[in-house]
């Protein structure tokens, strides 16, 4: 078989099993979950999803100031979707602990160090990812009332998911990262090397 054939092969054998694999995708149901006492089990499990493009460390490890969370996650073609949604509330004690969790939170590898973005908007507004190839990752602080709302959303339409408005985080301009010009967007997980590589700097700090 010359490689001609062969390429000709592979070529139909990858047209075929995309042809199979289209109808599920496109028609299997979204996993849906809003239990409080499954959070800790489904941050878990997304942290250790391959194609989730994200550490989610802006999340908190444990459910216990959780009033409203939301979970999606539907297969896609490639990568799949996934929407995350916490809101908490917090006491004084643990208001200051959280908050200085927050404004620690950065992904080191090196001698590099890439922190949350911070915005005055609406809320107080901390990005670990806008626009990262259809992928948002932030907090939004209601210092008044010590509430906090944490949000990732991979690749899902805004007007698909359950959120309300004055939690969208689609409609801003974040300062371009002059360390990655190609992307419009800011990742705080990633960082381009000077070959053009995207290194995950969070998987790296796994190993």
């Amino acid at each position: 078989m010359n490689n001609k054939m062969r390429i000709s092969l592979i070529a139909v054998f990858i047209i075929m099993a995309a042809f199979i694999a289209l109808p599920h995708i496109l028609f299997k149901a979204p996993e849906i979950d809003a239990d409080i006492n499954k959070y800790e089990e489904i941050l878990k499990k997304l942290r250790n999803t391959e194609d989730v493009n994200s550490g989610l460390y802006i999340f908190p490890e444990y459910n216990h100031y959780i009033t409203d969370f939301k979970y999606e996650a539907k297969d896609g073609f490639f990568d799949g979707s996934y929407y995350l949604f916490v809101a908490a509330e917090y006491n004084e004690a643990s208001w200051i602990d959280e908050m200085t969790r927050i404004k620690n939170i950065s992904v080191e590898y090196d001698d590099t160090s890439k922190p949350l973005l911070f915005a005055e908007l609406k809320y107080d507004t901390y990005i670990a990812i806008y626009d990262g190839y259809g992928t948002y990752e932030y907090i939004l602080v209601n210092k008044e009332n010590k509430k906090i709302v944490y949000v990732f959303n991979q690749s899902f339409g805004w007007n698909v998911i359950d959120i309300k408005p004055e939690y969208k985080l689609n409609n801003y301009s974040v300062p371009q990262d002059k360390r990655d010009p190609k992307n419009k967007g800011y990742n705080m997980y990633y960082q381009v090397s000077n070959n053009g590589k995207a290194i995950r700097f969070d998987k790296i700090n796994e190993d």
